[in-house]
């Protein structure tokens, strides 16, 4: 009894870490294109506000501080990972970058066209999914470190993973299955080479894998009421992150 007891809790712990791992990324998006919107400037507080509200409100309904630490952990390093690992792709150093900089300069893609110099990026800084882009022109202005702003990457990894494991060792139990799948599912090649640059397919698979995730976590479980707006959020933004990135990493 005492193990099984202790099996749940593993398992609550990681998969709240998952969620406080993902859940500031995208209520960060949510809050700060409410800010663009309304044509306010200090989108660089946004990431603040969303990390005090989720975390805040976990604290509130559970009083369990360890999976905010973990979690706080995690984020602290994949910022400081992501700020030395530079992006030298062509996509990203050309309009990903070139676009984080618009919106981080107060441009609003809504009413105005920023100048370019090159065409080419001129016609995807201005047409493209700009979700994750508004993510990290928010870090961007937060910590006046353009690098920092690809963390998201190493985010949703970090939380697929955990959400993933605490699913397969709630339903198979604390064996080497388990970590196998979770990792098969999350490690994807695609994920991997994109972890440190600015693209958006690894980062989207990775999003899909985590509302997989709370999918199952939904039925009869305490979780159900925080899953269930994970899903609704993901299902929100997704469509605007880039709408071939499911196929194409599972390339």
């Amino acid at each position: 009894m005492r193990l099984v007891q202790n099996t749940d809790r593993l398992c609550d712990n990681l998969y709240s870490a998952g969620l406080l791992l993902a859940a500031p990324v995208l209520t960060t998006i949510i809050l700060a294109s409410v800010m663009i919107f309304f044509g306010l400037g200090a989108i660089q507080y946004a990431p603040i506000a969303a990390c005090a509200f989720v975390y805040g409100l976990y604290y509130w309904k559970t009083h369990d501080f360890k999976p905010i630490a973990a979690s706080l952990l995690v984020t602290a390093l994949s910022l400081c990972l992501s700020a030395r690992f530079y992006d030298v792709s062509c996509d990203g150093r050309i309009h990903f970058q070139e676009q984080i900089i618009q919106i981080a300069n107060g441009c609003n893609f809504k009413q105005s066209i920023p100048v370019t110099t090159q065409w080419w990026g001129f016609r995807w800084t201005n047409n493209y999914p700009a979700a994750l882009q508004i993510y990290s022109a928010a870090v961007f202005r937060l910590f006046h470190n353009i690098q920092c702003a690809k963390a998201y990457a190493p985010l949703f990894l970090s939380s697929a993973v955990l959400t993933v494991l605490s699913c397969l060792i709630r339903q198979f139990g604390f064996r080497l299955f388990s970590f196998l799948i979770a990792f098969a599912l999350c490690l994807n090649p695609i994920c991997v080479a994109q972890l440190w640059t600015f693209y958006l397919d690894g980062a989207g698979y990775l999003l899909i894998v985590t509302a997989m995730s709370c999918l199952y976590m939904i039925h009869g479980n305490k979780f159900a009421l925080p899953s269930l707006l994970f899903v609704l959020a993901s299902m929100a933004i997704l469509p605007c992150v880039k709408l071939t990135y499911f196929m194409f990493s599972l390339c």
